[in-house]
């Protein structure tokens, strides 16, 4: 888990303010994310959805339930790679 936070954190290195509090809430409390919808996660941290959705896609994932998808694996899996 920490290998595939330590990778966002590092692809976010040139990212917005509120970007890089989406990825410092990820980091904080990944099964909470994993658990919601992008509109309570929007909520949640007080951006838009769009925020999220850019985030995301600027990681290299297709949107939030792909991001999800990828997150859920991780914290089953305790898989170490990310994409």
């Amino acid at each position: 888990m920490e290998n595939f936070i330590n990778n966002l954190e590092k692809k976010a290195q040139d990212f917005t303010t509120l970007e890089k509090e989406v990825i410092k809430f990820i980091k904080s409390d990944p099964n909470v994310v994993n658990n919601i919808t992008l509109t309570q996660f929007a909520d949640l941290i007080f951006v838009s959805s769009a925020t999220i959705s850019r985030t995301l896609k600027k990681l290299g994932f297709e949107g939030f339930s792909e991001f999800k998808y990828r997150l859920n694996e991780v914290l089953s899996n305790g898989s170490q790679n990310c994409k």
